[in-house]
């Protein structure tokens, strides 16, 4: 379930607000670490867990990210069909998908990575419904007035255990409002 309160956003609920500078900073991170892992192989299907304005898309499509597919999942059906006007010209027809569903219920029906930026507005079932062998891209972030809360790299690693780590960091960033840690983890579950 996605949570979402705008009252203690720290980037407004807004297509301005997805790409405040820390937040911009956070899928450039994310696309280059991603890209490393990769090389030149096909990533096949990139599905975006709480793909909110669905501007990730942008960054793995700058950073050279081959792909087949990126599937854009959000709850939130107003902020999917913003980012479908925006971002359908600005790929090959038939390689962005929108589906408008909870992130626990997603069926992964074709091989590729599950990426989640939003596990702090999620409950961790997504996780569970994730199938063993596949790829992921995880990033959260300490700091926070409500939703998921991260102490530390610790409680991070040990919250979304791994077969086979690929990548795990974390970085100091300011959004509007406070300064927080933002921690990654790339690899298969």
């Amino acid at each position: 379930m996605i949570i979402r309160d705008l009252t203690n956003e720290s980037s407004p609920d807004t297509l301005e607000g997805s790409f405040t500078d820390d937040l911009v900073i956070s899928k450039q991170w994310l696309a280059n670490k991603l890209k490393q892992g990769l090389g030149n192989k096909c990533a096949r299907t990139i599905y975006v867990l709480g793909s909110w304005y669905g501007n990730l898309a942008l960054f793995l499509q700058k950073a050279d990210i081959i792909f087949d597919h990126i599937v854009l999942i959000d709850k939130d059906t107003n902020v999917l069909k913003s980012s479908e006007k925006i971002l359908r010209p600005l790929f090959n027809p038939g390689q962005l998908i929108f589906i408008d569903t909870d992130a626990k219920d997603v069926i992964y029906d074709k091989p590729g990575i599950v990426i989640n930026t939003s596990i702090n507005d999620m409950d961790i079932d997504w996780f569970d419904n994730v199938p063993k062998n596949m790829h992921v891209v995880i990033q959260g972030r300490d700091a926070i007035d409500n939703g998921l809360r991260i102490a530390d790299m610790e409680q991070f690693d040990d919250m979304f255990p791994l077969s086979q780590v690929n990548y795990l960091g974390k970085m100091e960033l300011s959004d509007p409002e406070t300064e927080y840690t933002r921690y990654m983890k790339i690899g298969r579950k």
